[in-house]
């Protein structure tokens, strides 16, 4: 986690971490979750962000959702496509159990297939491992395989035979899967590293039938057994949450949420379950008396998604509150299995019976864009895109907030409402359901305040797919610093974006504190995932050999070093540090390179740094200028913020985390 250096083991340490000291308490250290946060202040705080302004809206606007399926046969007869998981490269892998290959398939269904080198390996689960290659389990062979992206196959024998099943990707580099057989001794969770060293953690309660894994959002490894959830931490330290029915429920998928809990399925018992981390289990039945819901992923639209492979075939949409849908699917693409979300937004899914790949498209709200994406001043004209595939008259709210972490309260806080064109301020509390500041109707006069800010409504234009919400903010004196503005959607059937960090903003402040301030980067906001320059500034007013140590630090809406691109360079020996996946800035660390024009790189699980490209130089006496070369890893992708801050040698003048960016990893 991200924390302070309490105690300096020596003056690299110093150099590296002291810069976590600016902030009156630890800096955050966990994503918001059922409703609570911690925010850069060090208190814990409830979070009323979420839901959305979804009260404004009167119950007769809601309708179904609904998607669209397309179904692309396996070449291969007989192939049996088991799991899926989105690729590093844009398209979308999976395993052929029958077939004994690999797939592959583009968005576009372009599918290609790679023969196994071992016989009867029937390959299962298939994740992206943290080298940017496919892992996958060959519970026939016993052995985990590697696939490139080139199609380069090695596989890895697993002691004692033993047959894998699912597979992950966990928070300290390596892999972890899990196995289904009565060989307590060799371990029921297996690790391995992507050199190919293997180690087994035994499995004191003999609960068998061992199914899914899931990097959590504590740093540990989840697991589903038959009466159990299990949890593993790196250092192999096992917990077991017992299920409230102690009965045979045939768990199967496992996927952790977007609300910081895991959320599973029980086969036999029709129910989709949420465990949070501290081991409190809630369980939803399914309408459909058989649904026998099987594997299940993160949507593109804040909710969970699952297949059910009972009586009918379907597909089905659970919300973090636990209100469900289910969408019947076409015979070609009957018994649904192993689901995942591809780059193009759309749910795949594998159809073993059919020999065939799945893909539904949702008709959901997305957020497109906001400009400008960073800047300063005291007043701005903001323009917000979102669309809705079905049409703009499908949107019902979508919201804009914008204050130095995602939290509601103290905010400037908008939500206009599609079908009313009426744009209302949430008042200084937060709450999204009311009071509210102010409200005004498109084409109306005047301005509506809070304490944060004063915004007029400056259009709302709807065309065909896109609604275009525009904005003129003069934020209020006492709102001064670094600012992110976040964006979000709902639409009339409650599918929602979940928050993005769409652009970053300077209040000024009354005078600069301290010698050194962050000055930007360069680009502020993009998309992609390979081959980025981002060139970092800082200004020293006491000039550059003052200067201690650069950071910036890359993850989600919340400063949190856990599994983040979280780099630091130090001047005085002009060397750049890659913070390993656990995120403490004491280390251990991912690896370290010397700035002096030789090749190298380091990397971990969210993220690579190539010293090609790579530099330090200063074009002022007073300014330090890093050029980092950084290519993001798949399993990282998502809506990222680009955090900087900086300290002096002596660690007297220290900036404080700054959000100077945005990223969309794709």
């Amino acid at each position: 986690m991200v924390r302070r250096d309490d105690v300096r083991r020596n003056d690299f340490n110093l150099h590296l971490t002291s810069h976590l000291d600016a902030e009156p308490g630890p800096i955050v250290e966990r994503l918001c979750g059922s409703g609570v946060c911690h925010t850069t202040a060090g208190m814990w705080q409830s979070l009323r962000v979420i839901p959305y302004l979804f009260l404004l809206l009167v119950a007769s606007l809601g309708s179904a959702q609904t998607v669209g399926v397309t179904t692309y046969p396996v070449p291969s007869p007989g192939g049996g496509p088991a799991g899926i998981t989105a690729g590093p490269d844009g398209a979308l892998w999976f395993t052929e159990g029958a077939g004994n290959r690999i797939g592959r398939i583009t968005t576009a269904g372009a599918i290609m297939e790679n023969p196994l080198p071992t016989a009867g390996a029937r390959p299962f689960g298939i994740t992206v491992g943290p080298d940017g290659a496919l892992w996958f389990t060959e519970s026939g062979a016993g052995q985990i395989g590697r696939i490139t992206t080139a199609g380069a196959i090695t596989e890895y024998p697993l002691p004692r035979g033993l047959g894998p099943a699912r597979i992950t990707t966990g928070p300290d580099g390596a892999l972890w899967f899990t196995r289904d057989d009565s060989d307590e001794l060799a371990g029921r969770i297996g690790r391995i590293t992507t050199d190919g060293v293997v180690t087994g953690y035994l499995e004191q309660n003999d609960s068998g039938n061992f199914g899914g894994i899931a990097a959590g959002p504590d740093g540990a490894l989840w697991f589903t057994e038959r009466v159990a959830i299990g949890r593993i931490t790196t250092a192999g330290v096992v917990t077991e949450y017992p299920y409230p029915e102690l009965e045979y429920t045939l768990p199967g998928g496992i996927v952790a949420g977007p609300d910081g809990a895991l959320w599973f399925t029980e086969l036999y018992t029709n129910k989709i379950d949420r465990i949070t981390i501290a081991g409190a289990i809630s369980e939803y039945p399914l309408p459909t008396a058989i649904g026998a819901p099987a594997f299940i992923t993160t949507g593109p639209d804040g909710a969970l998604w699952f297949t059910e492979a009972g009586n009918p075939y379907q597909i089905g949409r659970i919300t973090t509150a636990g209100a469900i849908a289910e969408y019947p699917l076409p015979a070609s693409a009957s018994g649904p299995y192993s689901i995942a979300t591809g780059p193009d937004g759309a749910l795949w899914f594998t159809s073993p019976g059919n020999n065939a790949i799945g893909r539904a498209a949702l008709n959901v709200p997305a957020v497109t864009g906001g400009t400008p994406a960073a800047g300063s001043g005291v007043t701005q004209t903001f323009t917000f895109q979102f669309s809705h595939p079905a049409g703009y008259q499908n949107l019902g709210v979508v919201n804009v907030l914008i204050n130095n972490s995602l939290d509601a309260r103290n905010a400037c806080y908008l939500a206009y409402v599609q079908p009313s064109s009426t744009l209302h301020l949430v008042d200084d509390a937060g709450d999204a359901g009311g009071p509210f500041a102010g409200q005004i109707a498109l084409g109306g006069a005047g301005a509506i305040q809070n304490s944060q800010c004063a915004v007029n409504l400056v259009s709302a234009v709807g065309s065909g797919t896109t609604l275009m919400l525009t904005v003129n903010i003069a934020f209020q004196a006492g709102f001064a610093g670094n600012k992110i503005a976040f964006a979000a959607a709902a639409d009339l059937a409650a599918a929602s974006t979940g928050w993005q960090a769409e652009g970053v903003w300077q209040v000024p402040p009354a005078a600069p504190s301290g010698s050194i301030l962050v000055t930007g980067v360069t680009p502020a906001r993009g998309v992609g995932l390979a081959g980025e320059l981002f060139e970092l500034t800082f200004v020293d007013s006491k000039y550059l050999s003052d200067f201690g140590v650069a950071n910036l630090l890359i993850n989600g809406n919340y400063v949190d070093g856990r599994g983040a691109c979280y780099l630091a360079y130090v001047q005085a020996t002009n060397t750049l540090f890659l913070v390993d996946d656990a995120g403490d800035a004491g280390g251990p660390f991912a690896g370290g390179m010397v700035l002096n024009g030789k090749s190298a790189t380091i990397q971990n699980s969210q993220c690579l740094v190539t010293s090609a490209g790579s530099s330090f130089f200063p074009p002022f006496d007073d300014t330090l200028a890093l050029t980092l070369n950084i290519t993001f890893k798949g399993a990282f992708d998502g809506n990222r913020v680009l955090y900087a801050a900086g300290r002096d040698a002596a660690g007297g003048s220290n900036t404080g985390w700054q959000a100077v960016g945005t990223w969309s990893v794709q």
